[in-house]
């Protein structure tokens, strides 16, 4: 029995919540379920090299595209905007921002559990615009929740584009994640989706 499955080639195909989910995949199985959004009982029924093709095309789609930084986006009616003046941080922002850096980019790896949490600083809900500009909601911590299933929507090429801006931020801080982000950060070409045929058993 055959399977298509459509894998896109380039990050802006990609959300951060199936770039977290695959980045948390304990093993080939649970990758290839976050890539594919296929179920475990499917994935287990597929042969062994059609696993590593598709965990090397969707490794590939990740490294794929150009940062796209949007003042705002709109998701599913709501419009979510970058932090306006990165040099007006609150000190909670500062901390959090921190924290959260450090818990993704580490001398140990990656750990991209806190991706979310930490772009839900970056980009926050629109409540005025005033021609080019606009105010986002004040952040609150105990109010993350409320929108980062939102957030979770938003493509790779965005959130890279979101962290390239953000990376200054932690430079300016002096703290070691700065290194990490400057080297998770790699400019690379754009290409269309891709569709894939996997066989199963």
């Amino acid at each position: 029995m055959a399977i298509t499955i459509s894998i896109p080639k380039n990050n802006a195909g990609i959300t951060l919540q199936k770039f977290v989910a695959y980045q948390s995949g304990r093993n080939e199985v649970e990758r290839v379920m976050a890539a594919t959004g296929q179920s475990r009982r499917v994935v287990e029924g597929f042969k062994m090299r059609t696993l590593n093709e598709l965990i090397d095309t969707f490794d590939n789609a990740i490294k794929v595209g150009v940062p796209m930084h949007q003042q705002t986006v709109v998701i599913n009616g709501v419009r979510l905007g970058f932090i306006p003046d990165l040099n007006d941080l609150t000190l909670r922002e500062h901390i959090d921002l921190d924290t959260y850096a450090q818990e993704i980019w580490t001398k140990d790896g990656n750990n991209y559990t806190n991706l979310p949490k930490l772009m839900a600083i970056l980009f926050r809900r629109v409540t005025d615009i005033f021609g080019n500009y606009y105010r986002i909601e004040p952040y609150d911590s105990e109010r993350v929740r409320e929108y980062i299933d939102i957030v979770n929507l938003l493509t790779m090429d965005k959130v890279n584009g979101a962290l390239v801006f953000f990376s200054t931020i932690v430079k300016e801080l002096g703290k070691s994640g700065a290194e990490y982000l400057t080297e998770a950060l790699t400019p690379t070409t754009t290409e269309g989706t891709g569709i894939m045929d996997t066989e199963r058993g």
